[in-house]
């Protein structure tokens, strides 16, 4: 969760059709194994842990930054034994370079995807089409909710130095360190 999957569905649909149905949003590691289960396409991102806590706490306020960095760890652990089955990217290129993303999803699973390098147009392209569903997700009246929308906000930025100070608690520091190994072991 809060790794950039709403940024690869819209640039994915921008560049292969709104058409083809992605599995996306359940954030599971059981989701996962069901699609290499059942031997479909599978592209993780893995992001920085302490960014993706705070992106995750200011989504869901209900959470903490300790229980999204255990929900971090939790996830990759599970997906461990399936890792060769799935193509893993990093948060800073899918967004930075997307066809290289691609690249490895057709190479791995012999598909024949198409991408568009991330220069300025596509980026406003996948960011309307981020807007968009986001649009549609929401309660707030067809509205973009700043504050749950997948993609930047200046608005969101404003409540992030809560949860960013929990990242140094003492208490946390177990589950920084656990979530900051996770993540090297990923990337």
């Amino acid at each position: 969760m809060r790794s950039g999957n709403t940024f690869a569905v819209a640039a994915f649909w921008l560049t292969n059709g709104r058409d083809r149905h992605v599995g996306r949003h359940i954030h599971t590691a059981a989701h996962v194994l069901e699609a290499v289960r059942l031997k479909i396409p599978v592209l993780v991102i893995v992001r920085d842990p302490r960014a993706v806590a705070v992106s995750h706490v200011l989504r869901r306020p209900a959470l903490t930054v300790r229980d999204s960095l255990i929900d971090y760890v939790d996830f990759y652990r599970t997906l461990e034994p399936v890792r060769d089955s799935i193509v893993v990217v990093d948060f800073q290129t899918l967004v930075s370079d997307f066809p290289t993303v691609i690249d490895r999803v057709n190479a791995k699973f012999g598909t024949r995807f198409s991408s568009r390098p991330v220069d300025a147009a596509f980026q406003t392209e996948v960011t309307l089409l981020v807007e968009e569903m986001n649009r549609d997700e929401s309660v707030s009246g067809g509205k973009v909710d700043e504050l749950r929308v997948a993609r930047p906000s200046p608005e969101r930025e404003r409540f992030r130095p809560g949860p960013a100070s929990e990242l140094a608690f003492p208490k946390n520091q177990p589950y920084v360190e656990r979530a900051a190994a996770t993540f090297e072991r990923w990337q």
